[in-house]
């Protein structure tokens, strides 16, 4: 089966088409090399990552997925209020004659945000952030109350939220949320383990699922109730993988 990299309907051939078509929010600031921006655009041109491959065959529900195309930078609209959740990279494909989406989120070593918690700490009076708290909350674990999840990380709850709306418009039977880690001489092994630790708890609440320590893992499925924008939906997935290139020796692929 053909994989493709595409932007509104323009091929995605080299990094240097991907930045033109897709550039990362902060520009040529965010694209470089040993960060994720760039490194997630050279690990996946060729197709799906190895790492990304062993994540989801790690699961039965997942194992053999077959990737038919990707869309970096995509941007889904949460709610009626200001800033979208913006995917890394959308890919779409089939495993078990079901149709699934793939939302990735490339992480270096920056966190996901700040806790819950602390964000609500921060907001202004005005600020439109605690109702989108709340409907995040209430359509992905059941619950309003905030107090229960402020140690969480927004990012993951944000991610989640445009996972599912984005499954829920193309169609997708599955959707899995996948988190692709980049250790590289640039990045910090404290905060990546931190990032990791965020990632688990936040699996943990989801639900019943595998929240295991080691990478290139999935967990699912689970089943989320939904509200408002954000669909009831049975299965959910959260996969994480990592690519280690402190390690592995590889070539440059020309731009």
């Amino acid at each position: 089966m053909t994989f493709h990299v595409h932007k509104n309907g323009q091929p995605i051939e080299s990094l240097e088409d991907w930045f033109q078509l897709a550039p990362p929010e902060g520009g040529r600031r965010q694209w470089k090399d040993g960060r994720s921006a760039k490194e997630a655009a050279r690990r996946w041109l060729p197709g799906l990552p190895p790492e990304v491959v062993e994540a989801l065959d790690s699961h039965p529900d997942l194992r053999g997925f077959a990737a038919q195309s990707a869309e970096p930078e995509v941007e889904t609209q949460l709610d009626e209020f200001f800033r979208n959740r913006n995917h890394d990279l959308i890919v779409e494909g089939t495993c078990n004659r079901r149709k699934v989406l793939l939302c990735v989120e490339a992480k270096a070593d920056e966190p996901f945000d700040d806790a819950v918690g602390t964000k609500l700490d921060q907001a202004r009076p005005t600020s439109n952030l605690p109702e989108r708290i709340r409907r995040i909350s209430r359509a992905l674990f059941g619950n309003e109350t905030i107090k229960e999840i402020a140690y969480l990380r927004y990012q993951l709850l944000q991610a989640c939220a445009g996972s599912l709306i984005e499954a829920q418009y193309r169609q997708a039977d599955s959707c899995v949320l996948l988190v692709h880690v980049f250790r590289t001489p640039l990045t910090n092994d404290g905060r990546i383990a931190d990032n990791a630790a965020d990632l688990d708890r936040f699996i943990s609440v989801l639900g019943s699922g595998r929240a295991e320590g080691a990478p290139n893992t999935a967990a699912g499925p689970f089943l989320v109730p939904g509200y408002m924008a954000i669909p009831r939906f049975e299965r959910l997935y959260v996969a994480k993988a990592m690519m280690d290139m402190t390690t592995e020796h590889r070539g440059r692929r020309p731009a």
